[in-house]
């Protein structure tokens, strides 16, 4: 789902769109919504960047990693399997 859409769910429906979010992009929008949704009461565990450097704001990208959720650089998916939890 993209970020856009997790805003809307959250801001606008009051609805968490799961428990556990892996972002994807550490634009200004993953950065924001990543707090959000920590905000909400979802647990952000990962961020992931596929350029060298974080693309949005460093205040909110501080604040992520002071909650304790890792921002990887220069990494992508390239196999996502689910399992029952």
């Amino acid at each position: 789902m993209g970020a856009g859409a997790l805003q809307t769910m959250i801001n606008i429906e009051r609805v968490l769109p799961g428990k556990r979010i892996l972002m994807i992009g550490t634009d200004n929008v993953g950065l924001i919504v990543s707090y959000q949704l920590m905000q909400a009461g979802a647990e952000v565990i990962i961020l992931l960047e596929a350029n060298p450097e974080i693309g949005g704001y460093g205040v909110y990208a501080s604040k992520i990693r002071r909650a304790g959720v890792p921002i990887y650089l220069q990494y992508t998916v390239v196999l996502a399997e689910g399992k029952n939890l």
